[in-house]
């Protein structure tokens, strides 16, 4: 684990991918929790070039298409003690053809029901809702 001064969050870049019922794509991976295709951006990367090559490096799944703007942003601390900010894009995939890596066993679109009832860290739960109340609008 990389050791962060107080003052310092790790940047990570989430997907938002939706369907045409406003479901968000989750992936489930090898702690058998949900989680949105993600991960740590790196220097000299965009975060739309990072989001491309790292989805597809988790899931093989390719994207078509991410948002030149964030959709939204938050911060957290992890049970780990790191703090980190999370970078919400909107995006777009090619197909649901996966192969299924242990950062990402499957993936499958949820509603606002299933992210109450499906396994996932508390914090993403809650800003899943915020999120979802924003994207259904």
């Amino acid at each position: 684990m990389i050791k962060t001064p107080d003052a310092h969050y790790r940047i990570s870049t989430k997907a938002l991918i939706q369907d045409k019922e406003w479901r968000v794509l989750f992936a489930y991976n090898i702690d058998h929790k949900r989680d949105l295709l993600w991960g740590w951006l790196d220097h000299g990367e965009t975060p739309q070039e990072w989001l491309i090559r790292e989805v597809y490096e988790e899931s093989w799944l390719e994207l078509e298409w991410v948002d030149e703007m964030p959709f939204y942003i938050d911060t957290c601390k992890t049970k780990r003690g790191t703090r980190r900010s999370n970078i919400y894009y909107k995006a777009k995939i090619k197909n649901l053809d996966i192969l299924p890596t242990a950062e990402c066993l499957e993936v499958r679109y949820l509603d606002k029901q299933q992210i109450l009832d499906e396994p996932m860290y508390e914090s993403l739960k809650k800003t899943m809702l915020h999120i979802y109340e924003k994207i259904s609008q």
